[in-house]
């Protein structure tokens, strides 16, 4: 057992998973055990004193990665006490078990989501004297509208987790699968609220769906380097290196945001909501509603929602000194240039996922 560090904090997804607690306003244990007191967040966080509400995922990753020892990290309790954030218990949304095979994030995330809409089966079924199957409704799960039209809602009579692999070997873009009164299956991606990818499903899905991209990517990426003036080989600070931003086509950002057959999609929905699922049950009569406290949104929708998106090229699982090396020679496994490695393993460093904005401590390049 043990508290947080902040270099817990620059791994895996444990980013998001902080300031989704904190948005939220929900609870951590005080302490390095998990006995210890549990506390309720106010929803402000600070950075060196300074109040944030709302802080990006991110803005967070930027001042992780550029910390010095005199930077502090504090969070606000609904009593109004500011704690560090290593003052805090390092429960198992932080650990080193990653969050679909430990029951922790997307997959609690999935789980609720499933949980509520059988359940409410469950509660409409027993409406019927032979319990014959009563297809139930999803607040804001509606069939996408043509024109002006009213909102269709979609009759769900099954939900459940996508298991297994997709075709490329990696866990698929669809998450849940929700089955219609009408045979449809219907493929929903899960998404945090701070999610720190919005599609893609990272280098292996963006290149199989958009490769055409990916060399552009890497060939801008490499040139930027270089007219930094870093050579093959040279071990960089971190601080030196700010995560780097190109625009995803117009063209390209549906397909993107769908995903294909070979990547386990495409999807028609993404879930976007916190990891802890909430949910009520309404009954109008005789149809029972699912209301959740996340929100579903068709790929339209979605798209209108964030109307640009981005390529962040970040690095990722750093060594403890927080450096890198450059390197332009050796190629990860989709045939690129690694350029961020370990100096000390010669691990791939280099990390790209889909984002929505481009904070003001990002370097804008062309694509």
């Amino acid at each position: 057992m043990a508290s947080l560090s902040y270099v817990d904090l620059l791994k895996r997804d444990n980013i998001e998973v902080l300031l989704e607690r904190i948005h939220n306003r929900t609870t951590m244990i005080l302490g390095a055990r998990d006995d210890g007191e549990v506390i309720n967040l106010s929803g402000t966080i600070e950075l060196n004193n300074v109040r944030h509400e709302n802080l990006l995922i991110e803005d967070l990753r930027e001042f992780l990665t550029h910390r010095t020892l005199s930077d502090s990290i504090q969070i606000e309790t609904s009593d109004r006490r500011m704690l560090r954030v290593t003052k805090f218990f390092k429960d198992k949304s932080f650990g080193g078990v990653p969050g679909k095979s430990s029951g922790a994030g997307s997959e609690r995330q999935e789980e609720g989501v499933i949980d509520a809409i059988v359940g409410c089966l469950g509660k409409s079924n027993n409406i019927a004297s032979d319990h014959s199957l009563l297809p139930v409704t999803v607040t804001k799960l509606n069939y996408p509208r043509i024109n002006l039209e009213y909102p269709k809602p979609i009759f769900i009579v099954d939900a459940s987790k996508n298991e297994g692999l997709s075709d490329i070997g990696k866990e698929p873009y669809i998450d849940v699968k929700f089955t219609s009164n009408k045979g449809e299956v219907i493929g929903c991606s899960m998404k945090g609220m701070t999610s720190p990818s919005l599609a893609g499903g990272g280098l292996a899905g963006i290149n199989t769906i958009t490769p055409h991209l990916m060399p552009r990517l890497y060939t801008s990426v490499t040139n930027h380097l270089v007219s930094e003036g870093y050579h093959h080989g040279d071990i960089v600070d971190n601080k030196e290196l700010p995560d780097m931003y190109l625009p995803v086509p117009l063209t390209d950002t549906r397909i993107l945001i769908e995903g294909t057959k070979e990547m386990g999609g495409p999807v028609q929905f993404m879930y976007v909501g916190p990891m802890d699922v909430t949910y009520t049950f309404q009954r109008d009569f005789g149809q029972y509603n699912v209301d959740l406290n996340g929100k579903f949104y068709s790929v339209d929708e979605y798209m209108q929602k964030i109307p640009e998106f981005y390529f962040r090229v970040r690095k990722r699982d750093l060594d403890v000194d927080n450096r890198v090396q450059i390197d332009y020679y050796n190629l990860n496994k989709e045939g690129f240039p690694k350029l961020f490695t370990s100096p000390t393993t010669g691990k791939n460093n280099l990390r790209i996922a889909v984002v929505g904005k481009v904070p003001k401590t990002g370097k804008k390049l062309p694509l």
